[in-house]
């Protein structure tokens, strides 16, 4: 008998989120990924440093334990068909675009303060966002800004109606070569590496 594990929570989840709704919950976030993911470049060999990756059914605990009813994960580049999936599985709406993502996650900021939430999560560590956060809080919505603690923006985090690390959130960047994954760095051994 041959048995297979489905990770196909997006039912659940929406059910999940449609009762935070009814109890007038609402939270939306916009998680700029290239802010978090890019290590920057090693000065010693002038490449990119391994990119972290979040870890998704972490990254689904929080949103529910902040009763998150909508939301955005944006990227500079395409997502690989697995990200997609697990994007859409913990109910948010993936955005790729060939070029600095910045201008599309702040439209997408405005349009769910516009849209009547009440609290408007960004994921981010870029002090760009600080007008587009000031405008919101403006029209009385709370903003929380979640980083990691290396590398935030200060200006950012003091103007936040809230802070939270999410360092334990990502997972491990890897040195060893590989392809970034939904699930951390997917690593390609020959078989002389795996004996």
């Amino acid at each position: 008998m041959q048995t297979s594990l489905q990770i196909n929570t997006a039912p659940a989840y929406k059910a999940e989120l449609s009762a935070l709704n009814d109890t007038h919950c609402r939270t939306a976030i916009v998680i700029d990924t290239d802010s978090l993911l890019h290590r920057g470049i090693d000065k010693k060999t002038g490449r990119a440093r391994p990119q972290r990756s979040f870890n998704y059914f972490a990254l689904a605990a929080a949103l529910r334990e902040r009763r998150v009813c909508d939301g955005s994960f944006c990227r500079n580049r395409d997502f690989p068909a697995r990200a997609v999936h697990m994007i859409r599985a913990i109910g948010l709406k993936p955005i790729a675009v060939r070029e600095n993502v910045d201008r599309v996650a702040m439209l997408e900021a405005i349009e769910y303060a516009f849209a009547g939430f009440e609290r408007v999560i960004l994921v981010t560590h870029d002090g760009d966002y600080l007008n587009v956060m000031r405008a919101i809080q403006a029209c009385g919505i709370a903003v929380e800004v979640w980083g990691l603690r290396q590398g935030a923006s200060k200006k950012l985090t003091q103007a936040a109606d809230r802070v939270v690390w999410i360092d334990y959130l990502m997972l491990p960047p890897s040195d060893l070569p590989g392809r970034i994954g939904p699930f951390g760095v997917i690593r390609e051994l020959s078989l002389s590496q795996a004996a």
